[in-house]
């Protein structure tokens, strides 16, 4: 039987993954009150009732072994299967297609992640879940990515505009994938979006807003990123181990880099608009290894962000920075050396938890997450990335 995905980290052990995952798991959105475990009787599926009466199919008991086209039924114990929880499908590596059914309204996260051989959805009926002409299943009437099959061997794709997010790990170890074109129409990039994947170059459209935790984490391939001119929020270790990314514009409008966020590219310096409020530690200017970086440099105006972050310490993390500083004016022009000593209210007055984040808990979970991840990658080169960070509170939806 397979191993339930929320109970933390013992499965990927199991798997030989990569087993970064700070799980805080997918607990945490699935139906607070899932009843005891229920079985189809050909024992397929674990599944309970919603408050309504209707299935929520929780795992895909057979992952391990199954091979072949799956069928999702669209009805058990004669109630309508509405709902396919986190990770249901998670690591099902035989199954080559998906035929769900039009009763199906809603997923949870990363279910159909490690599906390598998954090539093709089907849908079985009308509903507010689609396919498109490919293969590429939508949910939401259309207005969220639900899943790109891993196994698709087009190395380019368009994304409709009537999509509004990408869904947690939606193209995920789409190895075959080097170009993706977005729409004006998004808003939301989720966790592990893109990680993995074959990604050369990615513009972001202006109406983006928010890009979560790892969303193109070990795009090894990554050498280009366009920052939409809208976008508020960098979670953590979004572009972690892009390792031929070098140059970045941050847009004007950032206010929230999270820790990681850039750690393992190849970055060697960074200009920080004023915008930016926070800067998670180690976002910028460590290795994969989180050593730091010779030779560093933050751009940025006198007492900002930029000029706080090349000399932050946290004792509680053994974070100390010692980057170079570099002011510049309003127009990107350096200002002299001497501009940039800060009085002692002013440097009271910028002083920020290097964190950049008010949980704790969410900052420990993320620095682990790289730091193991760093490990399996040199250790299991290749292999299938099946694994989710839980999912942020949206800005703006």
């Amino acid at each position: 039987m397979k191993r339930v995905w929320k109970t933390g980290l013992a499965a990927f052990a199991v798997c030989g993954l990569l087993a970064a995952v700070p799980m805080t798991a997918f607990a945490d959105t699935e139906p607070a009150t899932e009843p005891e475990a229920l079985y189809t009787e050909d024992g397929m599926f674990r599944y309970g009732f919603d408050a309504s009466g209707n299935v929520n199919i929780y795992d895909f008991v057979m992952s391990d072994t199954f091979e072949g086209e799956l069928v999702i039924p669209a009805q058990i114990d004669g109630k309508d299967v509405v709902y396919i929880g986190n990770g249901a499908l998670a690591d099902a590596k035989g199954v080559t297609s998906v035929t769900l059914p039009a009763t199906v309204e809603g997923f949870g996260k990363s279910v159909f992640m490690g599906c390598s051989a998954l090539e093709t959805f089907v849908v079985d009926g009308e509903g507010s879940i689609f396919v498109d002409e490919i293969g590429v299943l939508y949910s939401e009437n259309g207005t969220m990515l639900e899943c790109f099959p891993p196994a698709l061997t087009e190395t380019s794709y368009a994304v409709p505009e009537t999509v509004l997010e990408i869904a947690p790990s939606a193209f995920l170890t789409c190895a075959s994938l080097e170009a993706v074109t977005l729409p004006e129409s998004l808003t939301h990039i989720d966790a592990w979006a893109f990680a993995h994947s074959g990604l050369k170059e990615i513009t972001l459209p202006d109406s983006l807003i928010q890009i979560d935790d790892y969303a193109f984490a070990y795009c090894t391939s990554l050498h280009n990123v366009t920052f939409g001119e809208n976008l508020q929020s960098i979670y953590g270790a979004a572009f972690a181990e892009c390792r031929a990314l070098q140059e970045i514009t941050l847009p004007e409008k950032l206010e929230i880099i999270e820790q990681y966020a850039f750690c393992g590219t190849s970055l060697k310096s960074v200009t920080i608009p004023d915008s930016v409020t926070q800067i998670g530690y180690c976002a910028f200017g460590y290795d994969s290894n989180m050593n730091p970086i010779s030779g560093f440099t933050l751009y940025g105006t006198p007492y900002s962000m930029a000029q706080t972050y090349c000399t932050a310490s946290d004792s509680e993390n053994d974070y100390q920075n010692q980057f170079n500083y570099v002011a510049i004016d309003e127009n990107g022009d350096p200002l002299p050396t001497e501009v940039t000593e800060p009085s002692q209210e002013q440097a009271d007055a910028t002083e920020t938890t290097p964190s950049g984040s008010a949980d704790p808990e969410k900052k420990d979970t993320v620095k682990t997450g790289i730091v193991v991840a760093g490990c399996a990658v040199i250790a299991a080169l290749g292999a299938v990335l099946v694994v989710l960070l839980s999912k942020k509170p949206k800005t703006k939806k």
